[in-house]
């Protein structure tokens, strides 16, 4: 025990430390060789530097429309979280609870816009309205009648978000043109307080999604810069003659238009014809400072020619409307006429002198024609009273016999040898009128009533069994 107890001389204890040293060295040399050979053998080759640059890019040069193109699509947070769905549930049922409109909104529901709003590439009207697809009591949320005070859902949006431009503009390059098409602009709407506004679960992805939309403005001047001369100008020709046209119409003054329009309404002259007279009653010489403004000008007419066009072109369309329904109605009126009435106004032939066999042939003589109702004798119309009318006259008007048809017999129920006396009646028929027009026979009836009663019972037939 003493000598266990006994303390060790410094040079052992040297020792010791030396060998548990050179062990410990060994045991990490080892444990590093270890992890290198699993390093290799996981290890992927590196990606190099332009295709970092590839993988990392945000925008793109569409050179055929021209635009630019984002990678980055923005996106609906409210579709994305569960918290902003329930948000706004508990919102709507806040706004649905009370009962007059509102004037403001609480800093909940400003939030609430925020997220809403956060990343949207739509326009200021564009986006009140989609906020008020959100917010169901959309009927509440308007201030009083004034024209002039703005919706409190267009309000709070300025107050809560700002719309930030991502692309390159004439201060960045100078060959670039003051205004710009909406493929080279890059609008997004943007939370002013995002640690407040958005939840806890989308801050990161928020955070990253705005740090690659910092990387989009200096990519896309760095494309723009790289082109050459000869795709600068490309690019200049297909940009400027968006600028040229919004010009045209601002440009040009008051009493050019009107001018032309006024010569155009009575006459509408060709497009061509104009502009030769456009030409005329321009000056032979004109000076190199009005060059500009002639052309302006020249364009100005050609935009009116278009326009002028397009209104003939319409009103083309709605004579030829116009001119089908007029014809569609006399075909209408001539189908009427053909099925308004079966007798008419004509002078009898042969045959239908020998088939007529009716009670009155004798009082008709040749002197005074066919008199077929009261309105006609010898083919010109009388004045007749309508109370002396019968309800066949009234009901069948008179109208003109075509000249290739035949006119059928009055009475061709009438039995024969029944016309040859005037008062004597058959025992199977019935009195006349008194005018003497269309008698029918008893039997004649009973033959139809049968028959027609015959028909039904056979569709019924045919329809039940």
């Amino acid at each position: 025990m003493d000598k266990n107890l006994k303390r060790k001389s410094p040079e052992a204890e040297q020792q010791e430390e030396e060998e548990e040293g050179k062990e410990g060295k060994l045991e990490k040399e080892e444990q590093e060789h270890t992890l290198f050979q699993q390093k290799k053998l996981k290890t992927v080759h590196p990606t190099p530097p332009s295709t970092q640059n590839q993988s990392k890019s945000v925008v793109e040069l569409d050179k055929s429309k021209p635009s630019l193109l984002i990678k980055q699509k923005p996106i609906e947070l409210c579709e994305v979280s569960n918290q902003i769905k329930k948000n706004l549930v508990a919102v709507t049922e806040e706004l649905e609870s009370y009962r007059s409109s509102i004037l403001e909104l609480s800093p909940s529901q400003n939030n609430l816009i925020a997220c809403l709003v956060h990343e949207s590439d739509r326009t200021l009207p564009e986006l009140t309205k989609y906020v008020h697809s959100k917010l169901l009591p959309q009927s509440k949320l308007l201030i009083d009648e004034d024209a002039e005070k703005p919706f409190v859902v267009e309000s709070s949006i300025n107050q809560v978000a700002k719309r930030v431009n991502y692309a390159p503009s004439q201060a960045e390059l100078d060959w670039l043109p003051s205004s710009l098409p909406k493929g080279f602009q890059i609008w997004r709407w943007e939370c002013n307080e995002q640690d407040t506004a958005i939840p806890y679960d989308l801050k990161d992805i928020s955070q990253k999604r705005w740090a690659e939309r910092q990387l989009i403005k200096p990519q896309a001047l760095a494309i723009l810069s790289g082109l050459s001369s000869s795709e600068r100008e490309a690019l200049i020709k297909k940009l400027n003659p968006i600028k040229r046209k919004g010009k045209t119409n601002t440009d040009t003054p008051a009493a050019t238009p009107i001018r032309p329009s006024k010569e155009s309404k009575p006459k509408t002259p060709n497009p061509s014809q104009e502009i030769k007279s456009s030409t005329q009653n321009s000056p032979t010489t004109p000076k190199p400072n009005q060059s500009h403004r002639a052309g302006s000008k020249e364009t100005g007419e050609k935009v009116l020619t278009e326009k002028e066009l397009i209104k003939q072109q319409k009103e083309l369309k709605r004579k030829e409307k116009e001119e089908v329904k007029l014809a569609q109605e006399r075909q209408k009126q001539k189908m009427g006429n053909l099925l308004s009435g079966w007798i008419t106004k004509a002078t009898p032939t042969n045959k239908n002198t020998q088939a007529s066999t009716s009670s009155n042939a004798k009082a008709t003589s040749q002197s005074e024609g066919i008199e077929i109702t009261a309105w006609f004798k010898n083919g010109i119309k009388q004045p007749v009273d309508k109370a002396s009318m019968s309800d066949f006259e009234r009901t069948f008007k008179p109208f003109n016999l075509k000249p290739n048809v035949q006119l059928a017999p009055i009475n061709r129920f009438r039995p024969p040898g029944g016309s040859n006396t005037n008062n004597q009646q058959s025992p199977g028929t019935t009195a006349l009128t008194p005018k003497g027009k269309i008698p029918f026979s008893v039997v004649a009836i009973k033959t139809i009533a049968f028959s027609s009663l015959t028909i039904l019972l056979l569709s019924l037939l045919l329809l039940f069994g």
